[in-house]
């Protein structure tokens, strides 16, 4: 990977995801095959729905329980179901019930957590104890 790409790839990364999204966004109509490969070394919120269930666990045993509930205020339900699927059935309650009971939260305080969660996630698959496997990949693990 070039110095280059590797200065985008961290640049991406420190913006708010709806930026970077729609960054990825404008530059797959203009280049889509950079805008594929910036897509494979980045992690967005959404990818993790894409998580191994390990890496999943220890994504959520690192992040505050009030940065996860923010976080998933207003999240894709694929995300949610995910990260439900990884909790027990009573910290699956109290999140549901959290979210549930949760009055309106500031956009950039979602935008925090999420990048809160993301930078642990990243962190976690840079030391190999998280793994995003998107569809369609012609990747096969074993």
């Amino acid at each position: 990977m070039s110095k280059r790409l590797k200065q985008v790839i961290a640049m991406l990364e420190g913006l708010p995801p709806e930026k970077a999204e729609l960054i990825l966004a404008m530059l797959r109509k203009k280049d889509p095959e950079l805008a594929e490969q910036l897509a494979e070394h980045t992690l967005s919120f959404d990818d993790l729905r894409y998580a191994d269930d390990k890496g999943m666990r220890s994504v959520l045993e690192k992040i505050d329980r009030r940065d996860l509930y923010l976080a998933l205020r207003g999240a894709d339900k694929a995300v949610l179901e995910r990260i439900l699927e990884n909790l027990s059935t009573q910290a699956g309650a109290e999140l549901q019930d959290a979210l549930t009971n949760m009055p309106l939260q500031r956009r950039r305080d979602v935008d925090r957590a999420r990048t809160a969660m993301v930078s642990t996630a990243m962190q976690l698959r840079d030391e190999g104890k998280l793994m995003i496997v998107r569809p369609g990949k012609s990747d096969e693990y074993v």
